[in-house]
């Protein structure tokens, strides 16, 4: 077997491999300043040029060299960016500011939510140039919800630092928008924002958006049915407004999302397309070579410019730009070189795309076709084109997602079974529509009545896609729920993969017990998680504006306590990561009308009994004749009457007093001075309370 990972053959890999560590480093660590990254990076570059001048350092140290110079530059450009972020924060008060919006608004409870990118910010009455990124919500009215992506406003509103979500193993929406580049927030209400200028864009997102109107125009027109339309829309134009609901979960549930997110899967089938037909033409001149090069280029980025050239479909154009041009002028140039070019031109450009997951699954997943397909596809060598068709494609699916399983379990806390059997399908119709859809947009613009044609052609295609998708659905155990893989997990079950990976590049043994020793490593690891939620036996206060969220967590049993009656959506987001990290099987809910006994748990209108400990729930409807003392080992406060507050002090010992999220940070310090002396625990401050019984 020829190996696939020699240095010499492919070293922008290994750069960008050692380059995407020291973003890791700056980015985990983030005690390197400015000054220090740059002597690290400069002290090893000049090592490794006086080293090959004088010819006397020894090869090993200067490949050592090397590596501390690629990750230093890592290190050093993260730091850049971060500065230049820093840069651009505003302070955090009231702030007239002018901006373009970045992203299509989304409807969020009251609000319209988008990204903002500021251009102005009024300081002591002088308008001065400024570049940070907010996340706005301006209150929904019928005039906010005509905003639309590059909408010019001005307004004025108090700016906010994003807040880290503090609940435990819970998503956290602050860090996904740091990887944008956004850390500060604010509310806009209705009299204090105006629209300055429609779509103000640069010519060439105006030439997109303007592409983009006229095919979605084109479906609207072509295809009949509605699913098909949403379908088609997303598929070929990266528009998902009009995707059905019941479709987006099909695509889902099987694996098949990737169809929907238009990305490297349609750019390439389009760049593979283009590379056979003009492969047709049998000409070797340098002029025919170049100028096919050029052809094809211009086509993936123009297929970029129509589908809204979103971050996904820029790094393929770019990605399968530089494949185009490897193929062409290069023979035998390596695919995963291809791969670490592109992922290093794109890690300069933005080292914070590093912790994006489109980008983590688009290179896994591609990382994983060029390495494992040669290898599973050689298995079995079927005679018959169909069956050979067939394994093939399986192959494409099965490569593709060795890499990405772990990911996909820690990002989604499930995996489709039927991944095969959608992938399957999604590949040949997902060629069929792609090609198809452009054929009808450019068919238009020759004659609408043959347009019309090709559209119901088009539809029947959609309609079987759709139906096929749905019938995968319906298999029994098509989707593994409720899977958890906290990071420590994960990372050992990629270093599991990596020496997997390396045993079979060069067939040494060592890898291969590497291997074994990390598995093992990951299999003790579930089995101790296993063994510790039999054992567990604790309450979790939740940090929520509504007040008392919590869970009682007694072996693989979970009491819900949810007296303030949030919605099962919105809970699902607070503690299903919890409970999933806790191996939980039974859901118990307490309802705090009809009270509640049982072994373990006790609840009347005074208090709550969890084992040993006593707890006491205060809020502005506790109403207890005044002669009753209480004591407890905790005293859970809502936001209250502060002179009712005072009152019921007096007759309530606790051994801690916690303060629920109801209770803002900036109104903590009255309830500070209250207190006094007193032992609390602020969950707006502090984050979720864990409480060992």
């Amino acid at each position: 077997m020829q190996r696939q990972f020699n240095f010499s053959k492919i070293p922008s890999f290994y750069i960008a491999c050692l380059f995407a560590v020291g973003i890791v480093i700056e980015k985990t660590i983030n005690d390197f300043d400015l000054t220090s990254s740059l002597a690290l990076f400069y002290t090893s570059s000049i090592a490794i040029s006086l080293g090959i001048l004088l010819r006397k350092t020894n090869s090993t140290i200067q490949t050592v060299l090397i590596f501390i110079c690629i990750i230093a530059a890592g290190i050093n450009l993260t730091n850049t960016k971060q500065a230049y972020l820093s840069q651009w924060k505003l302070a955090t008060s009231k702030q007239q500011i002018i901006g373009t919006i970045t992203s299509d608004p989304k409807k969020s409870h009251k609000y319209l939510r988008f990204y903002l990118e500021a251009e102005k910010v009024n300081i002591e009455n002088k308008w001065k140039i400024n570049r940070s990124k907010l996340l706005t919500y301006v209150h929904l009215d019928s005039l906010s919800e005509s905003l639309r992506k590059g909408d010019q406003i001005h307004f004025e509103s108090r700016i906010l630092n994003t807040q880290k979500n503090k609940n435990p193993s819970s998503f956290d929406f602050s860090e996904f928008l740091a990887i944008k580049g956004i850390s500060q927030q604010c509310f806009v209400k209705t009299n204090q924002w105006t629209l300055l200028r429609r779509q103000n864009f640069s010519w060439w997102k105006k030439c997109a958006n303007g592409l983009r109107d006229y095919g979605l125009g084109v479906f609207a027109k072509t295809i009949p049915n509605q699913a098909s339309f949403g379908l088609l829309s997303a598929l070929v134009l990266g528009d998902r407004r009009n995707l059905q609901d019941k479709t987006y979960q099909s695509y889902q549930e099987t694996g098949a999302m990737h169809v929907l997110a238009v990305s490297g899967l349609h750019v390439g089938i389009l760049s593979q397309i283009l590379l056979s037909l003009f492969g047709l033409v049998q000409n070797q001149s340098t002029i025919w070579e170049w100028a096919k090069a050029i052809l094809i280029i211009l086509c993936i980025w123009f297929f970029a410019l129509l589908t809204g050239n979103s971050p996904s479909v820029m790094r393929a154009a770019m990605m399968f730009s530089l494949f185009t041009m490897g193929k062409i002028f290069f023979k035998s140039s390596s695919s995963i070189n291809t791969i670490g070019v592109t992922a290093l031109l794109l890690l300069c450009f933005d080292p914070f795309l590093l912790f994006d997951l489109g980008f983590q699954l688009s290179f896994l997943a591609l990382i994983g076709i060029v390495f494992f397909h040669p290898l599973i596809s050689k298995l079995i060598q079927p005679k018959n084109n169909i069956l050979k068709m067939v394994w093939d494609l399986s192959c494409l699916s099965i490569s593709a997602q060795v890499l990405v399983f772990p990911l996909i379990i820690s990002s989604f806390n499930q995996f489709p079974i039927y991944f095969i059997l959608s992938g399957l399908l999604a590949v040949p119709f997902a060629a069929i529509l792609l090609n198809g859809g452009l054929i009808l947009i450019i068919f238009n613009i020759i004659s609408e009545k043959a347009s019309i044609g090709i559209g119901k052609l088009i539809n029947l295609f959609a309609e079987y896609f759709i139906y096929g998708i749905e019938l995968i659905q319906q298999l029994p155990f098509n989707l593994i729920g409720n899977l958890y893989l906290s990071k420590l997990e994960m990372g050992i079950l990629y270093l599991f993969l990596i020496c997997i990976m390396l045993y079979l590049d060069n067939r040494k043994i060592i890898f291969c017990l590497f291997g074994l020793l990390f598995f093992g490593s990951f299999l003790s690891l579930k089995n101790y998680e296993k063994y510790d939620s039999l054992h567990q036996n604790c309450l979790v206060l939740y940090h929520h504006k509504n007040g008392l969220i919590a869970d009682y967590f007694l072996g693989q049993q979970c009491y819900e306590l949810n007296p303030s009656h949030i919605t099962e959506e919105e809970l699902t987001f607070i503690n299903q990561d919890n409970r999933l990290s806790k191996k939980i099987e039974e859901v118990i809910k307490i309802d705090f009308a009809f009270g509640f006994d049982s072994p373990h748990i006790k609840l009347n209108k005074e208090q709550l009994n969890i084992g040993t400990q006593r707890l006491i729930y205060l809020n502005d409807q506790f109403n207890v004749p005044k002669d009753i003392q209480f004591e407890a080992e905790y005293l859970l406060i809502e936001k209250m009457n502060l002179a009712k507050l005072a009152k019921e002090l007096s007759r309530i010992h606790a051994d801690q007093i916690v303060l629920l999220a109801s209770i803002p940070i900036w109104e903590i310090k009255k309830y500070r001075a209250l207190l006094g002396s007193k032992n609390f625990y602020s969950i707006s401050d502090n984050g979720a309370l864990t409480i060992e019984i």
